[in-house]
């Protein structure tokens, strides 16, 4: 048997490294918002509000009593500033936007996801499991002899694709071959050397006879109909 070497799946770090660009722009565009945009719109809108509230003090009194040319000229001045407003008058920030980007962006995906994405990676690199020509386990750096392995528990693996090595002493090394490229041919060299008429060295069930049976009456089948 050739010695099997099992590392982290390529396509596991490009998404991964996605997730950190992503985590890393909202990070940033969370922080922008809460220290520059936010307080800028706020001062925008107490600049408005106060001219605003001058408009319509001068507004309402010219319903009763003409207005003298200091107010004419403050009123006017007053609605041209009003007008000058980009967009129309600003609405005021909702409540909820400034801890919104403080928690969710700049915390959640900055402090937080970015970091977190980044020692993910470091970590599966790291990673490494291999069964040498003699049947010797090492994962990540720990290592157990063939002729400490008890058996394999196989329960998990169809539904999951999780494996435990056993070893005499108690030991139980995981096997999850999600985020591992080639991990199932360890899992599969380890599952035939235990139960060979169970499983092949691909880590797949051994077909029955009768299973044999029933793909070829299939097949045969098929072929009849399409006749």
């Amino acid at each position: 048997m050739m010695a099997i070497v099992a590392r982290v799946r390529s396509k596991r770090i490009v998404w991964i490294g996605a997730y950190a660009v992503i985590s890393l722009i909202l990070g940033v565009w969370g922080a922008y918002d809460y220290w520059v945009r936010i307080p800028e719109h706020d001062a925008s809108y107490d600049v408005y509000a106060e001219i605003k509230e001058v408009f319509d003090l001068l507004e309402k009194r010219a319903q009763s009593a003409r207005l003298t040319d200091a107010e004419i000229a403050q009123y006017e001045l007053a609605k041209s500033k009003m007008a000058s407003f980009i967009g129309g008058a600003p609405e005021p920030i909702p409540f909820y936007d400034p801890p919104l980007q403080l928690w969710v962006y700049v915390v959640g995906c900055g402090a937080i996801g970015f970091p977190w994405c980044c020692w993910t990676i470091v970590q599966l690199r790291r990673k490494e499991f291999s069964l040498d020509d003699a049947g010797n386990l090492t994962a990540n750096g720990v290592a157990l002899a063939s002729a400490n392995m008890a058996t394999i528990d196989m329960s998990k693996w169809m539904s999951k694709s999780i494996a435990t090595v056993v070893g005499i002493n108690g030991e139980r090394i995981k096997l999850d071959d999600y985020m591992l490229q080639d991990l199932h041919l360890i899992v599969g060299a380890l599952a035939h050397r235990f139960e060979p008429a169970l499983w092949t060295l691909e880590a797949t069930k051994v077909k029955s006879a009768e299973d044999e049976a029933n793909v070829n009456q299939s097949a045969e089948s098929t072929g009849t109909e399409s006749t």
